[in-house]
């Protein structure tokens, strides 16, 4: 029965995703627009670290999955429950109603995107940070949970949140895991004596995603 939901709800995620780029060009809308749902505050009371992509809040653009665009609203992601939320004109803290497609933060220059084929723990609606757009798109997913740890001989328990960063390939419709710049060269098949020659003459190690990213935007462009 999974299968067969994931069949139909797959492509109609893949067709909001495509169609992000055209309903950025609509006419935004603002923040005294926006409906929301009302969450749970003080829920990381007593836990060590930040649950936050950034603990404060950042104006940003944000697509939903009704079309609607909206600007100049207070964002704050949260990474352990992978939740976008948002503050109204009241300064009330909500979650959104509708599904969100895409979110950018002011100042920075990479989206972040859902709407991917589900891999390993993450579903269709995971947000993953576009490093490079393209045919192939090289993402980025950062995620945080809460650990609980007791030191030896005592019997507190220490609530810690712990971060963990991943990058994935998007490539005809899979989402191909990359652990190094061995991986992805590999996983870029095709135009291997290309790559390596770009490689070798940028000089690039591809220990850090700016590398990474500069090597995928070339192999969109062979």
């Amino acid at each position: 029965m999974r299968t067969k939901m994931l069949k139909y709800v797959l492509p109609a995620l893949v067709l909001s995703v495509l169609t992000v780029g055209a309903a950025w060009a609509q006419a935004p809308k603002y923040v005294q627009d926006l409906n929301g749902v009302p969450i749970k505050l003080n829920q990381y009371e007593n836990i060590n670290g930040s649950p936050y992509l950034h603990i404060e809040w950042i104006e940003g653009r944000v697509v939903l999955g009704n079309g609607n665009i909206y600007e100049g609203v207070p964002l704050r992601y949260d990474l352990v429950s992978d939740r976008l939320m948002f503050k109204d004109k009241n300064g009330q803290e909500l979650e959104f109603a509708q599904p969100v497609l895409e979110f950018q933060l002011a100042g920075e220059q990479n989206k972040y995107r859902s709407g991917f084929v589900p891999v390993d723990n993450h579903t269709s609606t995971s947000f993953y940070e576009v490093l490079e757009d393209g045919k192939v798109k090289l993402l980025k997913r950062s995620h945080k949970v809460v650990r609980e740890e007791k030191a030896y001989g005592s019997a507190t328990i220490n609530k810690n949140i712990m971060g963990y960063t991943n990058y994935y390939l998007a490539k005809e419709n899979e989402l191909v895991k990359i652990k190094n710049g061995k991986a992805l060269q590999e996983a870029l098949s095709g135009h291997d004596a290309e790559l390596a020659e770009y490689t070798k003459k940028n000089k690039l190690k591809l220990k850090d995603e700016a590398e990474m990213a500069q090597l995928v935007k070339y192999y969109n462009s062979l």
